[in-house]
């Protein structure tokens, strides 16, 4: 197993399903909102609960799990798995820069995670629908452009659609991948093409989710939020009114997050 220092198992103890046993994690608010009470430093909560400290005795629970953890986390790392902390050098600056108090504590991945420091640009699109042809065309015109710049793509790692044309542009161009996902991760490694990728260094895959866990809406709209905050820009194609990808691009542009909205059957994009 990984050595971890101490503000990196402090976060995992805290956030991380792993092990079993004990109360429910905290969630982002819950875990950076204690973290701000301990002066942003949670290692300091491996040597005692701050007494004011909302829920201590939940808190104090999933401290006391490091025994069950520190298993079920070298047989995850056996499984081929990385666990980065937000406090990990490995973690990417864009999401604790962006997010703040809604920044993933915990980040999944497969795969070489200096992708994830990468500059990026995100291609989305509705779950529900299949793209038209105008559309691939589109996407992939601007992947390759994107690889051609130097820049990763960043995709939902789906088999099909959108994300398979950038992949397969990217895969073409020689350029890397970075695989976002709001469905369990684990399966993903069972698939040879994803083997081979990943060993080749042009491919990680990561979530901020357990990674067994099913795809869900919540887990969709999570997605999406720490997408758009990890690219330079995102492209989002036929995004649909008042859709959850539509909502999702309103709040990023809110943000003042570059976002490129595109119509496949405009002239023009928008």
């Amino acid at each position: 197993m990984s050595r971890l220092d101490d503000a990196t198992l402090a976060t995992l103890l805290l956030t991380s399903r792993l092990g079993g046993g004990g109360p429910p994690p905290l969630k982002a608010r819950e875990f950076w909102a204690l973290v701000a009470q301990v002066g942003g430093d949670p290692a300091g909560l491996l040597a005692a609960v701050p007494p004011g400290a909302a829920d201590p005795d939940r808190v104090q629970a999933l401290l006391d799990r490091a025994t069950a953890f520190a298993f079920a986390l070298e047989d995850l790392e056996r499984s081929g798995l990385t666990v980065v902390s937000a406090f990990d050098p490995r973690y990417p600056a864009a999401l604790r820069e962006r997010l703040g108090h809604q920044a993933p504590p915990v980040l999944h991945a497969a795969g070489p995670t200096a992708l994830l420091a990468q500059p990026a640009v995100a291609f989305v699109a509705e779950a529900d629908t299949d793209p038209t042809d105008a559309a691939r065309a589109i996407a992939r015109d601007r992947a390759v452009a994107a690889v051609r710049g130097g820049a990763a793509v960043l995709t939902g790692g789906t088999a099909g659609g959108v994300d398979a044309t950038v992949t397969d542009v990217a895969g073409e161009a020689d350029g890397t991948v970075i695989g976002l996902l709001a469905d369990a991760l684990t399966p993903r490694l069972r698939h040879p093409e994803v083997r081979r990728a990943i060993h080749a260094g042009r491919l990680c895959l990561a979530t901020p989710y357990p990674p067994s866990a099913p795809w869900s809406p919540a887990a969709e709209r999570g997605r999406l939020l720490v997408t758009t905050a990890l690219a330079e820009r995102t492209v989002a194609l036929d995004p649909r009114a008042r859709s959850a990808l539509d909502t999702a691009l309103a709040d990023a542009e809110a943000r003042g997050w570059p976002v490129e909205r595109v119509r496949s059957d405009a002239a023009t994009d928008r």
